[in-house]
């Protein structure tokens, strides 16, 4: 059994560029492009993580409320 932790922050997406971007009432916009961003890397990473031979994933969103990538990810 190969289990796997993420920490994601949205400061951590490939194309952030403002800390407007962070929070929805700075760039909302912004926001949405990053989060969605973040959650494709996230993808991404899982994907190779499940290729590699990992059996159990946990993804923490790190960001502020910890709640920007539930629409992405259900619970």
């Amino acid at each position: 059994m190969t289990r796997i932790y993420i920490s994601a922050d949205l400061e951590g997406a490939a194309w952030f560029t403002s800390p407007r971007q962070c929070s929805p009432p700075g760039d909302l916009a912004g926001y949405r492009q990053a989060v969605s961003q973040l959650a494709q890397e996230l993808r991404w990473v899982t994907e190779a993580a499940l290729e590699a031979g990992a059996t159990d994933i946990v993804i923490n969103d790190s960001h502020m409320s910890m709640v920007n990538l539930l629409r992405f990810f259900p619970r």
